[in-house]
């Protein structure tokens, strides 16, 4: 009778683990859980079925334009029909080539896309397959849905707390799209510098700082 319980608790956990997950994911690129260290962050995810070690992490960044000139599919009203209906695709592309990721859907015809690599990839092949990606996601959207798309190929990091940074900066660089494109890739990196021409700026230890003080942690402030 125990170890059927304890199947039986399993299964459930097995079955909603896929949104547990989600859900975590979506906090952490929303940078909701700074107040968690690296190492908190690692556990929770690893708990949650993912491994992290041996892993960089990159961040696609999507947005669906023109949605009222899509051939007659869309009229207004429609954007979280179009945002649900992209979400699909993406994972259905990403699945289907073995990604290892996570889609995110914002509700606002902007998707994240999270995907994870084996760091042992040369650094143009990582660059390479993050760019194979984000065409082929843009090339089948626009060819399914009759909308415009841009997708942002964002910076790669090790480390889950920098994640929340490196999406803010993708999702920030869609607003330098040129309109009546219907397919765009763009590169933070042309965007936003980095190496010798990088803006040095605490933007994490300022979120932090920020959100100690709305929450009214004293220690968590000072600290």
């Amino acid at each position: 009778h125990l170890s059927r319980e304890s199947q039986i608790l399993q299964e459930r956990i097995d079955q909603h683990l896929p949104s547990l997950r989600e859900n975590f994911m979506l906090q952490l690129l929303q940078g909701k859980l700074s107040f968690l260290s690296e190492e908190e962050m690692t556990d929770r995810v690893e708990q949650l079925g993912w491994e992290v070690k041996g892993r960089v992490h990159a961040i696609l960044a999507l947005q669906i334009h023109g949605i009222y000139r899509s051939e007659g599919k869309f009229s207004p009203g429609d954007e979280q029909l179009v945002t649900f209906a992209a979400m699909n695709i993406v994972q259905e592309i990403t699945r289907n080539k073995g990604i290892e990721g996570l889609t995110v859907n914002f509700h606002d015809l902007t998707l994240g896309v999270l995907v994870r690599l084996r760091n042992d990839l040369a650094e143009e092949n990582l660059q390479s397959s993050l760019f194979h990606l984000a065409e082929e996601l843009a090339h089948t959207l626009n060819s399914l849905l009759k909308v415009e798309v841009t997708v942002c190929v964002g910076a790669r990091t090790h480390e889950l707390r920098k994640l929340s940074l490196c999406f803010e900066d993708a999702r920030n660089s869609l607003a330098h799209r040129k309109h009546g494109e219907t397919q765009q890739i763009l590169d933070v990196e042309d965007i936003i510098p980095g190496g010798h021409d990088a803006i040095i700026y605490p933007f994490e230890e300022e979120t932090a700082i920020l959100k100690a003080l709305r929450s009214g942690h004293e220690d968590e402030l000072i600290r």
